[in-house]
């Protein structure tokens, strides 16, 4: 359901398509993107130590609340006056983010203690691979919906009205997510670790585990450069930049999303021939590679090839790292290992988003998508020089 609405579907494709109709410019959807996500990076590691304290399933139930909840202003602001429509918005994405931190901070520990260390590499791409699948056909809801609406009479795919109604589908169907965290079990870090507490300190002394932290935190930093760009500013850039219809650029989005389902079952037979490390090198250059070209060459299949080969890899880029940085680090710390990962990924997508939507005014999309692509290999870079230190 999240990945239908909001981690790749309904809202990916037409939250700021919707801010365009709204009448809306680059620079007010940078600016509320990045406060959502400013929001989410800041709660991070808060929400992680809060996981360690008094439960992941409880934090995951508040968190679900949140999201649903926050989900409900976008549609909304269709009906309120222009000068509460922005400071609603923002309103909507801090309660929204702030159920997403505490969601997806306690959802990847949650799995862990569910699965042995064996079992992980399985265990994460099976999820990446339903985020795939559910992500495309929200994509395709909300590519080709506003559509069908607008030939039903709700005015036409350059109004708001097509966007508003398409964009309740998502608090709706984030009603059954509440239903369906409420059925899960609680468990606990560690439930399913290999280490004994006291091989645990043995193995990874104090001080070791922050800079590993912090480490791990600016490589998570640097790879959502692109990710961040893309899920931010690639359909306005379709849309304003190289005017391609709301059902061409949903299309694209699906198709990216559905040829991240092999990409994410595929998982296991990279990390078993190349390793977890070298899998989110490889993912991080061919990620880079697609989205260069698209920076300097404004025509629309090169843009949708950019996009395809970020969403293809991501999958397999965020298993194998999770996997990667969870087996050099002491399972009673995972909660706050994600708690720092998520908030650096988090700050990744608002600085991209803030600093974006300003660059487009003023330099265009060809610097952003420069830069994005740049971080992205910078994060290969020092992966790699890591793991040769380390072998």
């Amino acid at each position: 359901m999240l990945a239908i609405t909001l981690d790749g579907g309904i809202n990916t494709v037409l939250f700021n398509l919707y801010l365009l109709r709204l009448g809306y410019g680059p620079d007010v959807i940078g600016i509320i993107n990045s406060v959502g996500m400013g929001v989410f990076a800041l709660a991070c590691l808060p929400v992680g130590r809060l996981c360690e304290q008094y439960g992941l399933l409880r934090i995951m139930r508040i968190g679900i609340v949140l999201i649903a909840l926050g989900s409900a202003f976008v549609p909304v602001v269709g009906w309120l006056p222009d000068t509460v429509r922005v400071s609603t918005l923002i309103i909507g994405a801090i309660i929204s983010n702030l159920g997403l931190a505490a969601y997806f901070v306690a959802g990847a520990p949650y799995l862990g203690a569910l699965s042995t260390a064996q079992q992980r590499t399985s265990v994460f791409s099976f999820q990446s691979a339903t985020f795939a699948v559910f992500g495309f056909l929200g994509s395709l809801i909300g590519g080709n919906l506003p559509a069908i609406l607008a030939n039903m009479g709700l005015g036409s795919t350059e109004q708001p009205a097509p966007y508003q109604w398409t964009l309740w589908l998502t608090p709706l169907f984030l009603l059954l997510t509440i239903y369906l965290v409420w059925q899960m079990r609680e468990v606990m870090p560690g439930d399913n670790s290999t280490l004994t507490a006291q091989e645990d300190e043995q193995t990874f002394p104090a001080q070791s585990i922050f800079w590993l932290l912090v480490f791990f935190g600016l490589l998570r930093f640097l790879q959502v450069g692109g990710v961040a760009s893309m899920q931010t500013f690639f359909n306005v850039y379709m849309d304003r930049e190289l005017h391609v219809s709301t059902a061409t650029i949903g299309n694209i989005q699906a198709i990216a999303k559905l040829l991240g389902v092999p990409a994410a079952f595929a998982i296991p037979w990279f990390t078993r021939k190349l390793g977890s490390a070298n899998t989110v090198i490889l993912a991080l250059t061919v990620s880079a590679l697609g989205m260069l070209p698209m920076a300097w060459i404004p025509i629309w299949w090169v843009g949708a090839t950019g996009y395809i080969a970020v969403w293809l890899t991501t999958p397999a880029r965020y298993a194998a790292f999770m996997v990667f940085i969870m087996s050099r680090t002491p399972s009673r710390q995972h909660g706050t290992l994600n708690g720092s990962q998520e908030g650096l990924a988090g700050l990744g997508f608002a600085v991209v988003a803030f600093l974006g939507g300003y660059m487009i005014q003023s330099l265009g999309y060809s610097l952003l998508f420069t830069f994005s692509a740049c971080a992205m290999l910078l994060g290969a870079g020092l992966l790699a020089l890591y793991v040769r230190r380390t072998r």
